[in-house]
């Protein structure tokens, strides 16, 4: 993997000019990985199609300006082969889909992750602290990624049986990655769990701070708490008899 490295000084060799920076953007690709009996699930003819759209990379870009940073997914849609045949009548298209946008902003200020997400197609950001995962150090290990010798941080979740693995490299001073910040000390350039792989392809370095836009105050804001609650309820069937024998009907969640 090559890394595109960028910056908006003449050189950016030193440690203490890496730190002298105000702004780093990176770009990330995020690779899905599927077990092999994945695809035996999906009609032969419609197989080859189907791997190639759902295994082509997705496109991330990290922000970092030292006060905040945003993580946004590039829009992405996919095009499927229709699995039934044309007929003189009726053309079949096959079925587009947008892939989910990733929107993530983190501030330093108050050590706050803010995720835009839907839920009955109105948008929400869901607030939480920073992540506090405990991570592993393995200094034995490491890995070169282009011209930067990375370390391996990594935890092991109970939740997957998986154990996730960060490369980090230290001569970047920034706490930050795909997944925002960490107490892993250094830029994450690549991530591997046995679902995806998110690695960087792109590094710029401005001397100048670059822009983050602040959150939309028209875009109400839940705690993680509100948000499971409300993503619990939309659940819910529209028309449904609760336990008294009430009929009810909904158009909406309710956000107190």
């Amino acid at each position: 993997m090559n890394i595109k490295t960028i910056a908006a000084i003449l050189t950016i060799a030193s440690q203490s000019l890496l730190n002298a920076q105000v702004s780093v953007k990176v770009t990330y690709e995020q690779q899905n990985i599927y077990p092999d009996n994945y695809w035996e699930k999906i009609p032969q003819d419609f197989r080859e199609n189907t791997k190639k759209l759902l295994t082509q990379p997705i496109t991330l870009n990290l922000i970092n300006n030292g006060e905040a940073s945003l993580i946004v997914s590039e829009d992405q849609k996919l095009n499927f082969s229709s699995m039934q045949e044309n007929n003189p009548d009726e053309r079949n298209l096959g079925i587009n889909m947008k892939l989910a946008e990733v929107w993530t902003h983190n501030d330093f200020n108050t050590n706050t992750t803010t995720k835009k997400v839907k839920l009955d197609n109105k948008s929400y950001y869901r607030q939480s602290p920073f992540d506090n995962t405990t991570y592993e150090f393995d200094p034995t290990v490491t890995k070169k990624i282009d011209s930067y010798q990375c370390n391996l941080a990594y935890y092991v979740s109970k939740k997957s049986n998986d154990t996730i693995k960060y490369w980090y490299a230290k001569e970047i001073a920034i706490a930050d990655g795909p997944y925002g910040p960490s107490s892993i000390p250094g830029l994450i350039l690549r991530y591997e769990n046995k679902y995806r792989v998110i690695y960087a392809t792109k590094i710029e370095y401005a001397d100048s701070k670059l822009e983050i836009k602040p959150l939309d105050n028209k875009i109400p804001i839940l705690s993680n708490d509100e948000y499971l609650q409300a993503e619990a309820e939309s659940r819910k069937p529209k028309n449904y008899v609760d336990e008294d024998g009430n009929r009810i009907k909904k158009n909406s969640i309710t956000i107190k």
